[in-house]
């Protein structure tokens, strides 16, 4: 049952078009799409985890499938199954709560707020693939919030400080691998926000910004300190974050829901599409 505000049930409807009649059409077909499925194998498919697609892709079928595909592969392919409650998964924590920010405030629309303390995975010495792994896990934690889910996400780049040879490398690895985990995952990124970034980098960075999609491009800002974050959202309130302990409960959720997702041809779902195959179960 959701415990939505009225202004959250109203964005939802301006913004993704979003009606009980049309979610609940929209998951019976997408439940339906999943059952034809030639290639993906997903018993008794979770109804949060259909609507965050649904909303990240504002119900327009094609695109619904195609994320589905995308997430499925990438997730089956990638990530790790963690005991939450071993000894990796403690240590894992001690290195998010130094990397990762969950602001308890939210966007001045209603987004929620994640930092990224990139000076801290250089001093943690966190390999390219760690700190995508990393970042992966905590944007999957996204999947159960709908409220994330209808006003999207601001992600913060805290690059203050950060040394140069570093930071180079770190726009060279994090910031493609960002592009393609971007249409992998079902987030909805409203800005990307970089603090701090020195001048001599500038041109380095709008370099590869080009690999992204246009609209991507145009999310990205860059800003001189955390004053300058007051027009997207409360920057007293900014750093003062979640447990990520407890913010982590949602990562077990998704990666228990998931387990039942199954692909049993990987080399062909690579070069299957699905959206022509599917299109007829487009709602009008």
């Amino acid at each position: 049952m959701s415990e939505l505000s009225a202004f959250y049930i109203d964005k939802a409807k301006k913004e993704l078009g979003e009606n009980e009649i049309r979610k609940t059409q929209s998951i019976n077909l997408f439940k339906e799409y999943i059952r034809r499925h030639p290639f993906i194998i997903y018993l008794n498919p979770d109804e949060k985890i259909l609507l965050t697609i649904l909303r990240s892709k504002k119900y327009k079928m094609y695109k619904v499938f195609e994320s589905f595909e995308k997430t499925a592969i990438f997730i089956k392919s990638n990530l790790r199954v963690i005991d939450l409650h071993g000894q990796e998964m403690k240590e894992l924590l001690t290195k998010y709560n130094k990397v990762f920010g969950v602001s308890k405030c939210r966007g001045i629309n209603g987004e929620k707020v994640m930092l990224i303390k990139v000076k801290e995975i250089e001093a943690l010495n966190l390999s390219t693939k760690e700190a995508i792994e990393m970042t992966t896990i905590m944007i999957t934690a996204l999947f159960f919030e709908e409220k994330t889910q209808i006003a999207g996400t601001i992600l913060i780049y805290d690059c203050t400080n950060t040394n140069w040879k570093f930071f180079k490398q770190f726009l060279e690895t994090e910031f493609i691998q960002f592009s393609k985990n971007t249409s992998f995952f079902p987030v909805r990124y409203k800005h990307i926000i970089i603090i701090g970034m020195p001048t001599y980098a500038v041109s380095i960075f709008n370099l590869i910004k080009s690999v992204f999609t246009i609209k991507l491009q145009e999310r990205f800002i860059m800003v001189e300190n955390y004053k300058n974050l007051e027009k997207f959202t409360n920057i007293t309130e900014i750093l003062k974050e979640e447990n990520l302990t407890k913010f982590c409960k949602n990562i077990a959720k998704a990666y228990q829901l998931l387990k039942n997702l199954e692909i049993n041809d990987f080399n062909k779902i690579e070069n299957y599409k699905s959206s022509g195959s599917f299109r007829k179960l487009e709602i009008d």
